[in-house]
């Protein structure tokens, strides 16, 4: 399970994958929608990140680093919709 990490580490982390449940402890608030994941990064790389890569389940992901605008990837139409049958290893 994830835990908050310690302030020092922050600036080791070239970049923090995290689903939304493990974001929202990192950042220290909910993260339910696209605002909400899009604020968890800035804060995940204002911490001192590198780059913040949230997974967001059938929502896609969304990336942020430093000052760039976050870059969201939306799940392919191809596979929306699909039953998902096995998540080991998918993150």
């Amino acid at each position: 399970p994830t835990r908050p990490l310690p302030e020092a580490l922050w600036d080791l982390c070239d970049v923090v994958c995290a689903n939304e449940s493990e974001a929202a402890i990192l950042a220290g608030f909910d993260v339910e929608t696209d605002d909400d994941a899009e604020r968890a990064a800035s804060a995940l790389v204002a911490k001192g990140a590198g780059a913040a890569l949230l997974t967001l389940g059938a929502r896609g992901c969304l990336l942020k680093r430093g000052g760039a605008a976050a870059v969201r990837v939306e799940v392919p139409a191809a596979l929306r919709g699909r039953t998902v049958v096995d998540t080991t290893g998918a993150g």
